[in-house]
């Protein structure tokens, strides 16, 4: 999709993910590009369902609701060099991997999964699972701290490891 107009969508109350400008629901390889993304009830773009290989760049996204754009749940996402104002974060990332964020504005948050995923977590006896869920809140603290000062880290992520562990 390339160099179109899209605004003033939404307002669906049982269906709060129909008031986005462009939905992408599991598609795969889909180049949103040099759109103009306006005045939405809630998000500018909204990705999810294993949405892999997609691409949102080069685009204008103003005065969208809470979000210019929401990813959940996809592989090879490219989020890059949109110019987002107006809304109340630039970008939320819910579950991604291997995926390119960068130049989208300020306000990057990205949310954790519920769990660790993955065999590791199965192959545990019962009792290093419960010694795993008793952690020393001053240890996580000093670990936070350690990442915090990290150099190598950007500080939009430095940002999202503090709003995630204190709120």
């Amino acid at each position: 999709m390339y160099g179109n107009k899209i605004s003033c969508n939404g307002g669906h109350l049982s269906k709060p993910y129909l008031s986005s400008g462009v939905f992408i629901r599991g598609g795969e390889n889909n180049v949103i590009s040099a759109n103009d993304i306006s005045q939405n009830a809630e998000r500018g773009v909204y990705v999810l369902d294993h949405a892999n290989g997609n691409e949102i760049i080069h685009n204008t996204l103003t005065d969208n609701g809470h979000t210019a754009i929401e990813a959940n749940d996809g592989t090879g996402l490219v989020i890059k060099n949109n110019h987002v104002s107006g809304a109340h974060d630039a970008v939320i990332i819910h579950d991604l991997s291997s995926s390119v964020v960068s130049n989208n504005g300020s306000s990057v948050s990205f949310v954790p999964p519920a769990e660790e995923p993955g065999p590791a977590a199965d192959s545990s006896s019962p009792a290093e699972k419960e010694s795993e869920k008793k952690t020393d809140p001053s240890d996580s603290l000093s670990r936070l701290k350690e990442a915090l000062t990290e150099k190598s880290l950007p500080a939009s992520l430095k940002w999202a490891i503090f709003m995630y562990r204190f709120f």
